[in-house]
């Protein structure tokens, strides 16, 4: 239960400092994720009941759910309330770990070794995913952006993973699966990728460190940053559509105490660059002039250069 006060508490923070557009738009994404959930008990309580209960009408059946669920909210007996604590607390793990988190199948497709997300609701993500002006999607239209917005949202509240995600998109929208995917991918990605990083600020994390999918698939642009630190204003995980990339946390004083492994990320950095299968790019890419840039931001540190910011270097130092 712990779990789920946990999330109610992250969704009123993030709903006390929300715009009113984006208050309007996660309670829309709520209230069909509601819809979704209700018409699918219900669905599964009639097929139930009409097997053990089979001379029940569907009027009779719907006020049996409601008093069932009337009862599970509110009226469960002092007495057995601690005994049940164990029980519903293992239903409600039960239930996040069954959910097809969206995270974890994210990481499988990445790097399914390296990378350890937390289970649980994509909060911050849904409020990121909302505010998003999908302005890397060219040729549409403001319609069709928030209706695949919503959409994202839907894959994230419900942790439905970008299979379905795309899915919807693609029968919705009338567009092609590749379409869908890359929308799909991308946009569920910039969405964790902006909550990450809103996580990292407000646990006092400064920097973050690239890591890139080590494969063939990856492009020269995200291979020749493989590995570069960035100040956390600085860092953007997902540069281009279907990006992989993501970011880890740096503080300067981790590197002092060799909780950073720089040696290891000069191998990653020396691997991806050598299987990319563009050559390795330093200028702009997609996001970055999308953002305004006119240069790539420059890294406080590197694979192969080592400290680019004497400031950082004497902070790392100690």
């Amino acid at each position: 239960m712990e779990d789920a006060f946990n999330v109610v508490r992250r969704f009123d923070g993030i709903l006390r400092s929300a715009e009113e557009s984006t208050i309007k738009q996660i309670f829309q994404a709520l209230a069909t994720s509601y819809a979704q959930l209700e018409d699918s008990l219900r669905r599964s309580h009639d097929k139930f009941t009409s097997v053990a209960q089979p001379n029940l009408t569907g009027l009779q059946r719907s006020a049996l759910l409601i008093q069932e669920v009337e009862q599970l909210l509110n009226l469960v007996p002092p007495a057995t309330a601690a005994t049940l604590e164990t029980e519903v607390r293992q239903l409600v793990n039960l239930a996040t770990q069954n959910g097809s988190s969206l995270a974890r199948e994210l990481v499988a497709a990445i790097a399914p070794d390296t990378i350890i997300l937390p289970t649980t609701i994509p909060v911050e993500a849904l409020k990121s995913a909302v505010n998003d002006t999908m302005s890397w999607l060219t040729g549409t239209g403001i319609e069709f952006k928030t209706a695949a917005k919503q959409i994202i949202a839907q894959g994230l509240i419900q942790n439905k993973g970008v299979a379905w995600t795309a899915g919807v998109l693609r029968r919705n929208l009338g567009i092609s699966k590749s379409h869908a995917e890359s929308i799909a991918r991308t946009a569920t990605l910039q969405a964790t990728d902006q909550a990450t990083r809103e996580g990292y600020e407000t646990n006092g994390i400064g920097y973050a460190q690239r890591v890139s999918a080590e494969d063939e698939r990856v492009c020269g642009f995200c291979a020749l940053r493989c590995g570069n630190i960035y100040r956390l204003e600085d860092a953007f995980a997902i540069l281009h559509v279907r990006c992989r990339c993501y970011l880890m946390p740096v503080k300067a004083e981790w590197i002092g105490a060799g909780l950073v492994d720089l040696e290891w990320m000069r191998q990653h950095h020396a691997t991806t660059a050598a299987i990319a299968y563009t050559p390795l790019n330093p200028g702009l890419v997609q996001f970055e002039r999308l953002r305004g840039l006119s240069r790539p931001v420059t890294p406080l540190w590197t694979p192969g250069g080592g400290f680019q910011d004497e400031e950082f270097e004497r902070m790392a130092s100690g």
